[in-house]
């Protein structure tokens, strides 16, 4: 069934009204709740601000020798109210804080109160007139451990001091280890920069480069033929008796050589008798001195 122009204009209407609600309540309800949700964010800002102030005032009265146990009392305290939001309360812990600094509860002189709240002030000012207030990591002063962003932290501290013992060894035994060093003091840098991948890398390049001097001192020379001939001892050394050489061009010849080697000439082998040592010809069988027997 079609709708009439009047049923229309009513429907236009209501969806007119709806609007309008909803716009109402979006200025008047979520913006509002908006407004006091960046209140309370701003307020927490200022209460984490108060306290980082406070603290580093404390320790600048610290480093003068001052006492501040109450103060840092108040501190914790106020720490503790930040936790719970609860802003305001942490704020008035932090103004109670300074005021201990200044007006200390214990008995003192007067000279000396004065001097402190002057100290105080002029440290005071000092902070606030920073550019930026100090940062939670400046307040801490014991040991601090390094952010591992890349999970190479541990891997690279344990090669970089592993790569300091190889080099100690290698430098003990008189080893060149030039190349080997640059790389660890730049994987040295990269580590106190943060940068724990590429120390690792370095250090693991340092570690190759001292193992590779060491296996190249090592491992054997090749002997070289020149060497081992001066070195092998010559066949009239070697044997108890004179070396036989060619009439012809008198090359060395070895025992049972029929023709030399060099020129080809005929070798005439002379038979001696190895009981006396007398000289035989060659188709004797026996000794002509003492009767040995030459076969």
């Amino acid at each position: 069934m079609a709708l009439s122009l009047e049923e229309k204009w009513i429907l236009v209407a209501i969806f007119a009204v709806i609007g309008i609600a909803a716009v109402y309540f979006e200025v008047r309800y979520m913006r509002s709740k908006s407004r006091e949700i960046r209140e309370v964010d701003q307020k927490g800002d200022e209460a984490h601000n108060a306290i980082l102030t406070t603290r580093s005032v404390i320790n600048a009265m610290q480093t003068r020798g001052m006492d501040t146990g109450a103060s840092e009392r108040l501190i914790l305290s106020a720490r503790q109210a930040l936790q719970r939001k609860q802003y305001d309360h942490c704020m008035r812990l932090c103004e109670q804080a300074r005021h201990e600094l200044t007006n200390p509860s214990t008995s003192a002189s007067a000279s000396d109160e004065d001097a402190g709240g002057s100290d105080l002030e002029e440290v005071a000012k000092s902070i606030l007139r920073s550019d930026s207030g100090p940062s939670s990591a400046d307040l801490y002063t014991g040991s601090k451990l390094s952010v591992d962003r890349d999970g190479n932290y541990l891997s690279a501290k344990f090669e970089i001091n592993t790569a300091k013992i190889d080099l100690k060894e290698a430098v003990d035994r008189g080893s060149d280890t030039s190349d080997a060093q640059g790389l660890l003091t730049d994987a040295e840098g990269a580590f106190v920069a943060g940068n724990y991948t590429k120390a690792l890398s370095l250090a693991l390049r340092s570690r190759k480069a001292i193992s590779s001097e060491v296996e190249r001192e090592t491992i054997p020379l090749k002997r070289v033929d020149g060497e081992e001939s001066e070195t092998e001892p010559m066949p009239d050394e070697s044997s108890g008796h004179p070396a036989q050489r060619c009439k012809e061009c008198s090359s060395l010849l070895d025992s049972g050589d029929t023709f030399c080697g060099v020129c080809g000439a005929k070798v005439l082998v002379e038979r001696i008798c190895e009981n006396c040592g007398a000289k035989s010809r060659s188709d004797d069988k026996f000794c002509r001195k003492c009767g040995a027997s030459l076969i």
